[in-house]
């Protein structure tokens, strides 16, 4: 009695790890995503360094006087060089104004993805968008009291030492959109 016990356990055992064995192999013709960053990733190499920022910005589209502003990012591969993190340090409106940003290539939608939180907002926003022209630029749902818009943000005429960011922003959805900052970002030696 106690062998065929021992046998029935045995089999029991065997046929559920084969059957949990043969669950957790993807069925045929899938297989494990590419790892490790994607090649598209490499086109930003150039921005790994620190960089000083000339921020000019109006945060009422009507204003015509715009605000000069100074700051300092540091641009660096994490996630073993899958995505590009920024952490800038500067003044918004006389306060201490500090941001994050982590940028990368979705490889399943060909997009690029940028996210990004302050110490303003205390908001992570998703920006999304492609590459054309030498200008990268991303649109993503943004809140500022209360009231929903569209952030579109543009990073063009990109050089070893020298690129230009603009944001803009869309208050109908994106029929139309104002210019709310643009900065010089001019890389350190």
């Amino acid at each position: 009695m106690k062998k065929i016990l021992s046998l029935f356990l045995t089999l029991v055992l065997f046929t559920g790890a084969t059957s949990l064995t043969a669950q957790d192999e993807p069925p045929s013709g899938e297989g494990m995503p590419p790892m490790g960053p994607p090649p598209e990733m490499q086109e930003l190499t150039g921005l790994v360094g620190t960089w000083d920022v000339v921020m000019k910005s109006k945060w009422d589209p009507n204003d015509t006087v715009w605000t000069e502003t100074k700051g300092v990012c540091e641009f660096k591969f994490v996630a073993g060089g899958a995505a590009l993190m920024m952490d800038y340090r500067g003044e918004m409106m006389g306060m201490p104004f500090e941001g994050l940003s982590i940028e990368c290539f979705d490889r399943e939608t060909g997009k690029w993805q940028s996210v990004w939180t302050d110490n303003v907002g205390a908001r992570i926003t998703l920006y999304e968008g492609v590459k054309e022209g030498g200008k990268v630029m991303m649109v993503g749902e943004e809140m500022w009291q209360g009231q929903k818009s569209l952030g579109r943000i543009t990073t063009y005429n990109l050089t070893d030492n020298s690129f230009d960011w603009m944001m803009e922003s869309s208050l109908d959805g994106g029929e139309t959109f104002a210019i709310m900052a643009t900065a010089k970002y001019t890389k350190r030696q």
